[in-house]
């Protein structure tokens, strides 16, 4: 038997004999393809066997022009020993090469298309030429790593032979028309990497595919329809069967066929909506309309595990938060007490819920107020989250304080944290002021008040300045009528238009202020109509 080592050296040596016999019968045989093939690039496939080194110009496409390749005159002679030792000598092949950056892409849809409003599908048809190579499915691990950048990914292309190449064992390497109209337009090491894995070279070819509408991805399509002056369509959010748009004045004369293009290319959407620029100032929605499929805005989404079901039209959700809801849901332990203020269909009320905490939830908009109840039996939080459709602020007054006050006058043993949590950015903040004066009716008794039942306040605020975090702060200290505790934080929750953040301001509200007997003595900084109309009606800024 054969020491470990030993093996190795005699496989690797039986391994590098293996290639070299079969370099040599590739390169002593390959001159008739050269001359007799009708396929202009077969003559490549040749390569010299010092390490198979070829010199080649990258990101070059080549044009039927001629053009002298340098080749090993190897090529002349099948002797083995000639390989090494022949200098190189050149052959006329009709092949020139320019920058493949100054072409316009070939797989780009047609120009006609260009400033389309009504959707015509016929119209995107085109025919393209493609270079191909089968390679068996047990040598595709070997060169997976070279030839990825190089294959048409972009567009669904079936070419002659695929379906029958396929039932062989092969996989057929379709290559993109910009990047390779010839073998030498591959790297080197790509070149190279087909004949030490002995690909049969012979095989490649090249063939006309015809590219459609469902070619194209809805990204390539919108922006061969739209003009360029006009922008693109940056993004959208996708709440259950529904896409949500937000799309800027440039962009609403192509809105339909933006609709429709992005309702054919999504299989499990059926309904797409655009925001519009009114806004309702009792609820704070924005309203919308229908720009493709059924009008049916009824939907169902799921979030950090939970199942959420709400009418969108008709309440508010916001699918960038799911990761907000989660990190104030992972402070939260059993037996915890929160207030959720605007609670919305109940994002962070379900999962408050479902960790055990005893919740509080509210929100003033009576489609809110359904969904929410509907959702804790969805859910099957229902004994653990108590509801109620009042404003914020009578929600303060009529829920949280008479809690606070019954679970003082228990005395409740157990240490548990007491959490508000504000979730309605564009105003949440004018509201702390309802936490001055709050229990100021026992101020002789606050010394004995327990400190686990003072609220910790989560309140979401815009900061609308050159420095939105400052702007956010200054928000809070005003409407609290002093500065913020020191060790509250000011934590960035994610971008919402230029100069426009959205903010977490967390903090415990100071004991003295619970109990001040002296009133409120701030005015709200922020009121439901503080932005202007001009502000108003930007689509860009999310409420």
């Amino acid at each position: 038997m054969l020491s470990s080592p030993l093996f190795k050296t005699t496989t690797r040596t039986l391994i590098s004999t293996k290639r070299s016999i079969w370099a040599v019968r590739v390169l002593s045989h390959d001159v008739r393809l050269i001359l007799s093939s009708n396929i202009r690039h077969r003559f490549l496939i040749c390569l010299p066997l010092q390490r198979h080194q070829i010199s080649t110009t990258a990101n070059f496409t080549c044009m039927d022009t001629p053009q002298k390749i340098e080749l090993p005159s190897a090529y002349m002679n099948n002797s083995k020993d000639d390989i090494v030792s022949q200098p190189v000598v050149s052959v006329e092949t009709p092949a020139t090469c320019i920058p493949a950056t100054q072409m316009q892409s070939k797989v780009s849809p047609p120009e006609c298309v260009a400033e389309m409003k009504v959707l015509d599908r016929e119209k995107f048809k085109k025919k393209v030429t493609v270079q191909a190579l089968p390679v068996h499915l047990k040598k595709l691990r070997f060169i997976a790593k070279y030839f990825d950048k190089w294959l048409f990914k972009e567009c669904r292309v079936n070419v002659k032979g695929m379906d029958t190449e396929k039932e062989r064992g092969f996989k057929t390497l379709v290559f993109h028309p910009d990047k390779v109209t010839c073998f030498q337009d591959l790297e080197e090491d790509f070149r190279n990497r087909l004949v030490e894995d002995e690909v049969n070279l012979n095989d490649w070819f090249e063939d006309e595919v015809e590219l459609n509408y469902d070619s194209w991805k809805a990204k390539d399509i919108l922006q061969a329809i739209i003009p360029q002056e006009c922008g693109i369509v940056s993004g959208y959010s996708i709440v259950g069967h529904i896409i949500h748009l937000n799309l800027k004045d440039e962009l609403l004369a192509y809105k339909h066929i933006i609709g429709q293009v992005l309702l054919d290319k999504h299989n499990y959407i059926r309904t797409v909506v655009n925001k519009l620029n009114t806004i309702d100032n009792t609820f704070r929605n924005f309203q919308m309309e229908v720009l493709a499929g059924d009008e049916d805005t009824v939907t169902t989404v799921k979030e950090n595990g939970v199942s959420f079901k709400f009418d969108f039209a008709k309440v508010y959700w916001n699918t960038r938060l799911g990761t907000e809801h989660a990190k104030i849901a992972d402070q939260l332990v059993k037996k915890d007490l929160m207030f959720d203020v605007f609670a919305g269909v109940g994002p962070f009320a379900v999962l408050a819920g479902r960790r055990g905490v005893d919740v509080f939830a509210n929100d003033l908009n009576p489609h809110s107020y359904k969904s929410l109840c509907e959702n804790l039996v969805l859910n099957k939080v229902k004994t653990k989250v108590n509801c109620s459709n009042l404003d914020g602020r009578d929600f303060i007054n009529d829920v949280v304080k008479p809690e606070l006050l019954r679970r003082w006058d228990l005395d409740y043993t157990r240490l548990h944290k007491t959490y508000a949590v504000m979730n309605l950015p564009a105003l949440a903040v004018t509201f702390l002021d309802e936490f001055i004066g709050l229990l100021s009716e026992r101020s002789s008794e606050q010394e004995t008040y327990p400190d686990h039942l003072i609220p910790y306040v989560h309140c979401y605020v815009f900061g609308k300045a050159e420095d939105t975090r400052q702007a956010a702060r200054e928000l809070a200290e005003e409407n609290l009528g002093e500065s913020l505790p020191e060790d509250a934080t000011v934590r960035f929750v994610r971008n919402v238009a230029p100069n426009k953040d959205m903010y977490c301001v967390a903090f415990k509200v100071p004991r003295h202020l619970l109990f001040r007997t002296d009133g409120k003595s701030t005015e709200s900084q922020q009121t439901a109509d503080d932005e202007p109309p001009e502000k108003r009606h930007k689509p860009n800024e999310e409420q």
